[in-house]
């Protein structure tokens, strides 16, 4: 019983991917690993940072992704200043935002 729940403990998750389409024609792409919202599992080791790779038409940038019950999403320091957060629905439907460029594009998503 004991190896059987290691096996499994030790199985990799797979990564969900989303491929958007946004309004004004730009594609976003982005992986959430639900290995990174796993707790440490020694108090002495250091807290992880998040990170995810982020295509935004051909430019990669790094994001830090969220999940919140049934939304996913990632939020980023824009070169344009301020903060970009992008949040996909249960639905697909997306957004992607940044208050301090004024920036609010809607969009869809599948995942893969």
């Amino acid at each position: 019983m004991r190896w059987a729940l290691l096996a499994v403990l030790s199985t990799p998750v797979a990564a969900e991917r989303f491929d958007c389409a946004m309004a004004d024609g730009q594609r976003v792409t982005f992986d959430i690993n639900p290995a990174l919202f796993v707790n440490e599992l020694n108090a002495d080791e250091p807290i992880r940072r998040m990170t995810t790779t982020v295509m935004i038409d051909g430019a990669q940038t790094s994001g830090e992704p969220f999940r919140i019950g049934d939304l996913r999403g990632f939020s980023y320091e824009a070169l344009m200043g301020g903060t970009t957060v992008f949040v996909v629905n249960a639905d697909g439907s997306a957004v992607m935002t940044n208050r301090r460029a004024d920036l609010r594009i809607e969009g869809t998503c599948r995942t893969e």
